[in-house]
């Protein structure tokens, strides 16, 4: 009887901490809410204050110090508000270029909106800002106020759910901030990011505040106490260094926003706000930004195994992929040159012509949305199929490629132990990128000191790296942790950009004849556009730009320095990278071009 007793008294005593615990996540659930709302009214405070000064015709250099504090109060609330990378969410703080569906047609031209529009309207503004300002802000302000309707009449019923979205928000906000705040991308020309950076923090430290009872409940006060402390350090750490120029962001990232991503990685599995499935490109299971396993490649790239890597492997140097058996992929895609040739322009495969491009490297070549300097395919396996059939380049016949195969015992075995069926176009391409997909870099001298080797860099390196992530403007085109194009804080898009690279460095204002995306989507936002190539590696993989202009490092980045084609005289405007000079110094150049060498890995070398 006792037994039954001590049984019936533990279940409802466990039912009794269900219930305890389903009521306090309740009431964080709405505290959060109640938070965001009054943040959200806040953001619609300041914009509307924005919007009354305009109306005032108040001059452009007049409205700066009420437009910085609208920015402010978005990054409060900025977390929940694009947590998810949709159309709607865009507009709140979209880059200031145009952009398209996947449609290709003109009537599917995205205009630009919200406050980074805004910002370029009153930093820089011309004869037709004044119109265009009085827009924008009509269309964020309706924007604002439809989030609060929506924040209003929110009832969060799953309260455990509710709990997971904003505890995961909050770990894509570090990367954000990691990643696109710091760096000033989203205020290039206000050079405010790390005002933007203290508000994103102390909103971060409030949203943990509200979960205080449920740390307590589950005895891990110890855990809740040094999440405040780790955000207060880094808001402390913002407060003492504001110089955008100066700023140590590497020191900002070790000593901060790698430990504050680590908690919240810990919190979520402490408390169990984990989601039940890992289909993004972010891997959750990554503790902070330049964790070696921090973008999930399957998101990416092919299932791998072993078999499947035995064909491609062999297929990468297999001559019966070209047309005349004399080129395999390899000859193009040397190891030793980060799987490039080298060349500033290879031949194609008569041997006379020389091709329209120079060969990009394969290194990560995994982790991208888009391939080709074009971008004109969107899977690793479409790329493999295009390069064989292209008539220049291998000028392969993909039906006579498998009837060859198949003559050879060695592929059929392979091919048998890997798939069913025989040998077709899809395996064989799908086998290619697999292998292609093992290409990866992510053990540079940098990676290591974040992984706690302080030693793996020297104070040149350093210098570079925080050149690199600040006053050169390097990280807003390519972009942490892989330095390419492919978009934080969801990396679901990889960029284009338009650089007026030039067809000859002696005659830097006449553009070069290729005109990039445009040649694939007719578009005319796209004419001269070229995918943002990764830069790991970048040491090995000379000459540079889409056509092998630049023989050295120090060459792109004195084109960078004088602000691109645009910024040496050449008729592009509608040239994306900013055509103001960098004014680097002669150092700051040299410590620029030894940080990008530090991002060099040879470990593939090995594989």
């Amino acid at each position: 009887m006792n037994f039954i007793k001590a049984a019936i008294f533990l279940v409802m005593f466990a039912f009794s901490l269900n219930l305890m615990e389903e009521s306090t996540e309740q009431t964080i659930a709405e505290s959060i809410s109640k938070y965001h709302l009054e943040k959200l009214n806040s953001f619609e405070a300041k914009l509307l204050e924005l919007q009354d000064l305009e109306q005032q015709n108040i001059p452009e250099s007049d409205l700066k110090n009420s437009f910085l504090a609208c920015r402010i109060a978005f990054k409060y609330v900025e977390f929940l508000v694009v947590y998810t990378d949709n159309f709607k969410n865009k507009n709140y703080n979209s880059p200031n270029v145009l952009s398209a569906y996947e449609s290709n047609l003109e009537s599917d031209v995205i205009a630009a909106h919200g406050l980074q529009v805004i910002e370029d309207l009153i930093y820089k503004p011309d004869k037709e800002s004044r119109a265009n300002l009085k827009q924008e802000l009509v269309l964020l302000i309706k924007l604002v106020q439809e989030e609060i309707q929506i924040s209003q009449s929110r009832k969060p019923e799953n309260s455990h759910l509710f709990n997971t979205i904003v505890i995961d928000a909050l770990r894509v906000e570090v990367y954000r901030l990691e990643a696109l705040g710091i760096t000033g991308f989203d205020g290039v020309r206000s050079k405010n990011s790390l005002a933007e950076a203290h508000a994103n923090l102390e909103s971060l430290k409030k949203v943990l505040s509200f979960y205080k009872a449920l740390f307590v409940q589950n005895n891990k006060k110890a855990l809740y106490s040094y999440g405040i402390k780790t955000t207060q350090k880094a808001i402390n750490y913002l407060k003492k260094n504001q110089d955008f120029d100066k700023f140590n962001r590497l020191e900002f990232m070790d000593r901060h926003l790698h430990p504050l991503s680590s908690y919240l990685y810990t919190l979520t599995k402490e408390l169990n706000y984990e989601f039940p499935s890992n289909k993004n490109a972010i891997n959750r299971e990554a503790r902070y930004l330049f964790d070696p396993n921090s973008l999930n490649q399957l998101y990416f790239a092919p299932l791998q195994s072993e078999h499947s890597l035995a064909i491609g492997k062999k297929l990468f140097e297999e001559k019966l992929l070209s047309s005349n058996h004399t080129r395999a992929c390899s000859s193009c895609h040397i190891k030793e040159y980060a799987f490039t040739d080298g060349l500033v322009k290879n031949l194609s495969i008569d041997g006379e012509t020389s091709l329209l491009r120079n060969t990009p490297s394969l290194i990560n070549v995994a982790y991208q949305t888009k391939f080709f300097y074009d971008s004109r395919s969107k899977k690793l396996e479409t790329q493999v199929i295009n390069v064989i059939h292209n008539d220049l380049e291998m000028g392969g016949n993909l039906s006579l490629i498998i009837d060859s195969l198949k003559q050879k015992p060695e592929y059929a075995e392979l091919f048998k132990k890997a798939y069913v069926g025989e040998i077709d176009a899809n395996k064989l391409a799908t086998s290619i990128a697999e292998y292609i997909g093992t290409f990866t870099s992510r053990n540079s001298k940098l990676d290591q000191y974040f992984a706690g080797d302080k030693t793996a860099l020297n104070q040149s390196e350093i210098n570079g790296f925080n050149l690199f992530a600040g006053k050169a403007k390097c990280a807003t085109c390519h972009f942490f942790p892989l330095f390419n194009g492919l978009v934080p804080p969801h990396y679901t898009d990889t960029e284009s950009e338009i650089l007026g690279v030039p067809k000859d460095k002696k005659n830097p204002s006449i553009i070069d004849s290729d005109v990039g995306r445009y040649g694939n989507t007719k578009l005319e936002i796209h004419q001269f556009a070229f995918k943002t190539p990764a830069l790991r590696n970048i040491e090995l993989s000379a000459p540079y730009m889409h056509n092998g202009v630049f023989a050295s490092l120090e060459e792109v980045i004195d084109f960078y320095n004088k602000g691109g084609g645009k910024g040496q005289g050449m008729d592009l405007p509608s040239q994306s990278l900013d055509s103001e000079p960098l004014n680097l110094s002669e150092q700051e150049k040299s410590d620029l071009v030894n940080f990008l060498k530090a991002l060099s890995d040879t470990s593939f070398l090995e594989k």
